[in-house]
């Protein structure tokens, strides 16, 4: 892949890997996106409230970030 450009499909966990990144905030996620994740290490955090990435990043470096319920349906 070259800079800036997506992915293929299944290939996500690696490439997040290859960019540094070891935690993944979001709303939801379902349970083999979630297994693919953890498979690769990467610490999945569910059910972050809608605020801007910068304050959820913060929270979680601070440990004040609170989860809530996992959005995802599927």
């Amino acid at each position: 892949m070259g800079a800036g450009s997506a992915p293929e499909p299944g290939m996500l966990p690696s490439w997040l890997v290859e960019q540094g990144v070891n935690v993944v905030i979001t709303r939801g996620m379902g349970p083999r996106a979630q297994g693919l994740l953890a498979s690769h290490g990467i610490v999945v955090v569910l059910g972050a409230a809608e605020v801007e990435p910068q304050r959820l990043v913060s929270q979680y470096l601070d440990g004040s970030l609170s989860s809530g319920q996992n959005i995802c349906d599927h």
